[in-house]
């Protein structure tokens, strides 16, 4: 076979795993738009198979069943195990794309900004992790007690549980607003680590303090050259991470996290305000004025137009509960739209700088004590400390060159 057909065989193989990557990919991202639609807006499966095959109405109550045994027959007549990867490729999709494929597109990009605006994402869903995860668990078992079950009482009683977990959601978020950010408290626990345990890392034993180093023996030698390339991995560390949150705060990269906590905050409250409604519209019928029947769907759109001051032909409140209903909506609208964006975009905003500020000098800081530290103790500048350690063949000595390069300029 000649160089130039297995280039082409290549080329082949590079177009087909393009393909089915893209393929892949789809099929992940489809199934969990599906998935979102059913839990959220609408069952849109149960309406189709009414729609378009109302004699097999059986399969709704056994589809899971069905797509169990589908994928399993699949699997055993084509023996291919790729398979089961595609399956769990599209079952985990979103643990896949936040922590394996987002990280690496950041890191092709090579962009410091968008990679430290993603970690301080990461940082802070988990820094909330306890309270995020409540709250999950609590708002969809009450989705899920009031789409199946018509009794008056308990719909009620999951209005108000959704009504007072909303009001939880929007204290929560008032809150962080004056609260330090999840930068911040990592920063100080970094800080509080350094001055705790940078002596007792880098500081070099008495009786090879003042030891020429070629005068040192193996033992004394690998002590001596691991604690002085631990020094400067902090020294160059500590400036390197102030440069890079440098290029952060010119970047203004953090109105886009405000804006982007801002919608969900808007998609939140219309899915719901569209479910109290439609929890009401389920137990009194006549608490709306309606021009065809409604399904969830139709509430979110009552519940999106109401948030923006505006209505809807098809649907309007007719009820006492349903204008309480309304009116409380309606303040949940001015709170986002007018207080929480006039809050996040100066006390926020502010607070971010200031915080980033301190971060930035406490690095450099500590960058500057390190330098003075491996000046008293080793008796070396940086630069000739670093260039002792190329000479010992030191194992970290290529990643010391790279935070060097990337220093950029320190304020």
């Amino acid at each position: 076979m000649t160089a130039v057909q297995e280039n082409k065989k290549k080329g082949n193989k590079t177009n087909i795993s393009l393909i089915l990557s893209i393929v892949k990919n789809f099929l992940a991202i489809s199934f969990w738009i599906f998935i979102m639609t059913k839990l959220f807006i609408y069952d849109l499966d149960t309406l189709l198979i009414k729609k378009y095959f109302p004699e097999n109405e059986w399969i709704i109550n056994y589809k899971f069943f069905l797509f169990l045994s589908l994928t399993t027959l699949v699997w055993i007549f084509t023996k291919n195990s790729k398979i089961i990867g595609w399956f769990l490729f599209i079952i985990f999709y979103p643990f896949i794309l936040f922590f394996w494929q987002i990280p690496v597109l950041i890191f092709k990009s090579k962009s410091w900004v968008i990679g430290i605006s993603f970690v301080n994402t990461i940082i802070s869903f988990f820094s909330s992790f306890k309270y995020n995860f409540f709250i999950f668990s609590f708002s969809a078992i009450s989705f899920c007690l009031l789409f199946n079950f018509h009794n008056t009482n308990l719909t009620y009683v999951l209005i108000l549980v959704l009504l007072i977990i909303l009001i939880i959601i929007y204290a929560h978020r008032f809150l962080t607003i004056f609260m330090p950010s999840s930068m911040y408290k990592i920063h100080l626990k970094f800080v509080t680590f350094l001055i705790k345990n940078t002596d007792k890392m880098t500081s070099i034993d008495d009786e090879i303090r003042n030891l020429p180093v070629t005068q040192m023996n193996s033992t004394q030698l690998q002590k001596w050259s691991t604690n002085l390339q631990f020094a400067i991995i902090l020294n160059r560390g500590c400036y390197f991470l102030s440069s890079k949150l440098q290029e952060y705060q010119k970047s203004n990269l953090n109105i886009v996290f405000y804006l982007l906590n801002l919608f969900v905050l808007l998609i939140i409250t219309i899915v719901f305000l569209a479910a109290i409604n439609f929890g009401l519209f389920r137990i009194h019928p006549d608490a709306f004025t309606i021009t065809q029947t409604p399904n969830f769907f139709s509430f979110i759109y009552y519940s999106f137009n109401t948030i923006f001051f505006s209505t809807i032909p098809e649907m309007i409140a007719s009820s006492g509960e349903a204008h309480l209903l309304r009116m409380i909506e309606i303040i949940f609208s001015f709170l986002l739209i007018s207080i929480f964006t006039v809050l996040i975009f100066n006390i926020k905003s502010k607070k971010h700088t200031d915080e980033l500020g301190k971060i930035i000098s406490e690095l450099n800081h500590q960058g500057a004590q390190m330098e003075s530290r491996i000046n008293s103790e080793y008796k070396l500048t940086v630069e000739d400390a670093i260039a002792e350690l190329e000479r010992l063949k030191s194992g970290l000595t290529k990643f010391i060159y790279f935070l060097s390069r990337n220093l950029g300029r320190r304020s």
